[in-house]
């Protein structure tokens, strides 16, 4: 069997560009974890480390089994959640510590909505509270200024009243002290 010149070419060309650096195509990254929960999960294994550390009740309680991590926990995706409620319910088991029902479960739908209803109605009642708060404030600033414009008013009475007074002495002292001039013309006889 001969090969042609031509097709024994193609064949070399096509297998060198098919094993082309440029045609190889990078790892994708998995979309299993995302970076903040590969953060959390370093978190995570911190605490752990802290726990194997000295591993006695009160160190579980304090580090492993506190609401920062129950809160970090809610955080994660559903595969590192599970993950990690696992393994504090393991060294909980282990080291004697309690492990309350619902720990690091975020609130499903209902719940949520319950809490944000219940947030809303005591916001609501702290705004209410603070409005009527401003309002008696505003009441007793402006019954204040009255009285002080009441009390300006009442200085300003009497001053005029002082005023009217000395220019009442002042004129019948003047009256009284002037010589009495006749305003009639004498006549030239």
């Amino acid at each position: 069997m001969k090969f042609s010149q031509v097709a024994v070419f193609a064949t070399i060309v096509t297998t060198t560009v098919g094993f082309d650096p440029s045609s190889i195509t990078r790892r994708q990254p998995s979309m299993a974890l995302g970076t903040f929960d590969l953060k959390r999960r370093q978190k995570f294994n911190k605490i752990l480390k802290e726990v194997r550390v000295n591993p006695t009740k009160e160190v579980v309680e304090k580090t492993l089994l506190n609401d920062d991590t129950s809160d970090l926990i809610k955080k994660c995706n559903w595969k590192l959640r599970k993950a990690m409620i696992r393994k504090v319910n393991k060294m909980a088991r282990e080291f004697g510590g309690e492990v309350e029902d619902g720990f690091g479960i975020p609130l499903t739908q209902e719940d949520w909505e319950a809490k944000k209803r219940q947030e809303k109605v005591s916001y609501l009642a702290v705004k209410k509270a603070k409005l009527e708060a401003t309002a008696e404030a505003e009441k007793q600033r402006k019954e204040k200024k009255s009285a002080k414009k009441a009390k300006k008013a009442a200085n300003m009475a009497s001053i005029e009243g002082k005023i009217k007074k000395s220019k009442l002495k002042e004129e019948s002292t003047e009256t009284a002290t002037k010589p009495v001039v006749n305003n009639k013309k004498e006549s030239k006889n």
